[in-house]
């Protein structure tokens, strides 16, 4: 009895460090939690009077270390312990905590791309919220929802969701989330194309930010940025120059600001705006060597930074930039680099699955599953490693770098067209042969297909041999959502919308017969595990 009040305590004291350490190093934070949650899950696994306890404890401390991992970007870890509290919210006799667990759930499969889950439960928790929990948090989950509606394009009842947020941060007396709110509904108003509308709400919105110096800078620039674009959307459809010089009038206050509170992601993102700006054509004072140079400095500083994401944007935008300019060299180069970061940026999505399996393994290590789970995460790390360049071949920029191609080698037989010199409109048809022989479109897909196949095979195997009635593109769905692709890169492999995806896998889980508790993802990796352990290698006499 002596040793569960000791574990206890040491429990109790890794979670006050954790939250006393928080702000200064999110990093120690998460190791103290991961020591507390490896200690809580060794009570749950194991006999002990205590068991709804350590429940109970195991679920606060993965709902903590889910919003540092959250604060730091990292969803998919996130994901993987806001799922895990989200099993134990029926042991929690807590209500505010099962409350903040699910509507942080909700935020995890947001990041995910799981819109109608998510939809779900955010208007569940918009009626539900205990009397014992800040009823400010209805404006967050009101936002929540208006970002769903936002994504999924319904334009008008994410307007109407914007402005029940801004309501109840009006009500609280929380002016920066109320801008927040008033920005997302000129944002909708915007894509309905009521951009004076628009304007009036962001202008709401910038009387709340230049109010008081205690505001955060960071939504400040936000909606200049929003207004700058909505005078460029503007331009594009009126041609009128007084668009475009507004539009360059907020962008320059929004990087005045970026520079001098130091937020380097927002500078380099308007400083790519501006670039855009001057690259259009129906502007008077367009200037393409003005929007090159713009666009080397937002790439410049991407690279300083290591901002791999906002480097690729800017790499891609240039590439258009040199081709409109005529230096078609550069324009492959720029191609060529742009395509490069999008296979390092999966690369690394892949990497950091496996660092996260690696970590569930270092939980788990204590309990009866460890032995399967090492065999699993060796497996998939071997995988990784022998099938990199393989699966290097299935990202999504092979599939963009053929359309820039194939747009490419169009440019040319047109400039070959319009030539005079034969020789040299010979040499140009012979560069546009070339580039056709590299639009390998039919080539990727059957790769794509056999290179799945090839990783998986096993468990698309054992999918197939259980559950026959899977139509070929659902079996298709399932590869990949195993293959660790979040909803957004399925749907752009499949040619099709995340919503459809979405579906795709409401459909699934139905015919897999899955509860909540059980992703796709999971049940295919126990398919795997329990068909290796009835082979007649794994059960010797």
């Amino acid at each position: 009895m002596s040793t569960v009040r000791t574990d206890i305590e040491r429990a109790g004291l890794l979670l006050s460090t954790a939250r006393s350490v928080q702000s200064d190093n999110a990093h120690h934070a998460i190791a103290t939690l991961d020591e507390a949650i490896q200690l809580a899950d060794h009570h749950v696994r194991n006999v002990t009077r205590d068991k709804t306890w350590w429940k109970e404890f195991l679920c606060t401390v993965l709902y903590e270390r889910a919003l540092l991992h959250e604060a730091q970007g990292d969803h998919h870890a996130m994901f993987a312990d806001t799922e895990a509290a989200f099993t134990l919210i029926s042991e929690v006799q807590d209500q505010a905590m099962a409350f903040k667990v699910r509507l942080l759930y909700g935020r995890s499969l947001l990041s995910q791309g799981a819109m109608d889950e998510c939809l779900e439960i955010f208007t569940t928790l918009w009626s539900s919220v205990p009397t014992n929990v800040d009823q400010s948090v209805r404006g967050v989950i009101a936002g929540n929802i208006a970002t769903v509606l936002f994504a999924l394009k319904n334009f008008d009842e994410a307007r109407t969701w914007f402005e029940h947020a801004a309501q109840v941060f009006d009500d609280y007396g929380i002016p920066s989330k109320q801008a927040h709110a008033l920005r997302g509904i000129g944002m909708s108003y915007s894509k309905m194309g009521e951009y004076s509308e628009a304007f009036s709400w962001y202008n709401r919105a910038l009387e709340l930010v230049t109010k008081s110096n205690k505001y955060p800078a960071r939504e400040h620039i936000s909606v200049l940025e929003s207004i700058g674009v909505d005078h460029l959307n503007l331009a594009d459809i009126t041609q009128k120059q007084a668009h475009y010089k507004t539009a360059l009038k907020h962008f320059h206050e929004a990087l005045g600001l970026a520079q001098q509170y130091g937020y380097v992601d927002q500078e380099i993102a308007i400083q790519r705006n501006i670039g855009l700006v001057y690259a259009e054509s129906a502007f008077n004072g367009a200037d393409k060597q003005r929007a090159r140079e713009q666009l080397e400095l937002s790439l410049q500083k991407a690279q300083e930074h290591n901002i791999k994401l906002l480097e690729s944007q800017a790499f891609r935008d240039l590439s258009v930039i040199l081709e409109d300019m005529g230096d078609i060299p550069a324009a492959l180069a720029a191609v060529r680099s742009w395509h490069q970061l999008e296979r390092e940026l999966y690369n690394e999505r892949s990497a950091k699955q496996v660092r996260q399996l690696e970590l569930r393994l270092a939980t788990e290590r204590a309990n009866s599953e460890r032995t399967r789970a090492e065999q699993q995460a060796e497996l998939l790390s071997q995988i990784v490693e022998q099938q990199r360049e393989q699966v290097t071949s299935i990202t999504m920029a092979i599939g963009q770098k053929n359309a820039t191609l194939r747009d490419v080698r169009i440019r040319l037989l047109a400039i070959a067209e319009a030539g005079s010199d034969p020789a040299m409109q010979k040499e140009i048809r012979m560069l546009a042969r070339k580039l056709e022989l590299a639009e390998d479109s039919d080539e990727y897909w059957k790769g794509l297909e056999s290179q799945l196949t090839l990783v998986h095979s096993a468990a698309i195997q054992a999918l197939h041999s259980r559950h026959p009635t899977l139509t070929p593109t659902e079996q298709r769905v399932c590869a990949l959502v195993f293959h660790g692709l979040s909803t957004k890169d399925v749907a752009r492999i499949l040619g099709t919308e995340a919503r459809s995806v979405e579906k795709y896998r409401q459909r699934i889980r139905k015919k897999l017969e899955l509860t909540l508790d059980v992703n796709i993802k999971d049940y295919m990796t126990s398919l795997v595990t329990t068909q290796s352990v009835n082979t007649p290698e794994s059960n010797p006499r």
